[in-house]
């Protein structure tokens, strides 16, 4: 399955294009074996696993229908367990950790994302903002030992990311001239947003992220 291409004339595509490439490099090196991808989505992370098997879990679709909680996996049955932008949709974020690493054999990986500074979504199941303090208790508390957690990307890739958005607000709504807006901050994004994520990836101002990558093990 090929990864969901970038849309640079969208208004989240810098998150979508920081998030490719961390998990790009993260999975290159972690994935192995039995993949589990908690929470999976469309799965757009698939191609970037070096796993024999990949299993999707997911409500709204998946290789298996259905709440990740509520599903009869087994323990120690994933080398890798996969867990992007989910954690913070999670009433009890510390039983989703558990989970993981009841999933997980022995020296197996937990690669995870989770937002820091985001807009509400999915609402009203929109529960939590972690840092990567948080998240380093909450792996330690289920037992795992850390690898790393880094952000993606910096100030400016955070404060570019939410202006992004503000501007899109406008757009919304069928009249003509929300048309003709739409149309114009495509071609704006389109221009703007790559030389963005080069200007941020040059030398990141660390403090402050749009998500953090968390790699932790059992």
């Amino acid at each position: 399955m090929k990864p969901n291409p970038v849309d640079w004339s969208g208004s989240r595509a810098l998150v979508q294009q920081l998030s490719h490439v961390k998990l790009k490099s993260a999975m290159a090196r972690y994935c192995r074996g039995q993949v589990i991808d908690l929470g999976c989505g469309d799965k757009p992370y698939q191609s970037y696993c070096r796993g024999r098997k990949y299993l999707g879990v997911d409500k709204r679709g998946g290789d298996i229908q259905g709440d990740i909680f509520e599903l009869n996996r087994g323990k120690n049955r994933a080398d890798t367990v996969i867990c992007t932008q989910v954690v913070e949709h999670v009433p009890d974020p510390g039983r989703l950790f558990k989970l993981a690493y009841d999933l997980l054999k022995p020296k197996g990986h937990l690669i995870l994302t989770a937002p820091f500074v985001w807009p509400l979504h999915d609402e009203p199941h929109d529960y939590w903002r972690f840092s990567p303090y948080g998240l380093k208790q909450l792996s330690r508390q289920a037992g795992l030992t850390i690898v790393s957690c880094q952000p993606l990307g910096g100030y400016l890739a955070l404060i570019w990311q939410l202006v992004a958005i503000l501007l899109e607000r406008p757009a919304y709504g069928r009249a003509w001239t929300n048309r003709l807006y739409r149309t114009g901050l495509k071609l704006f994004f389109l221009l703007v947003q790559p030389l963005v994520y080069r200007l941020d990836q040059i030398k990141p101002i660390k403090g402050a992220a749009i998500v953090y990558l968390l790699v932790a093990k059992k």
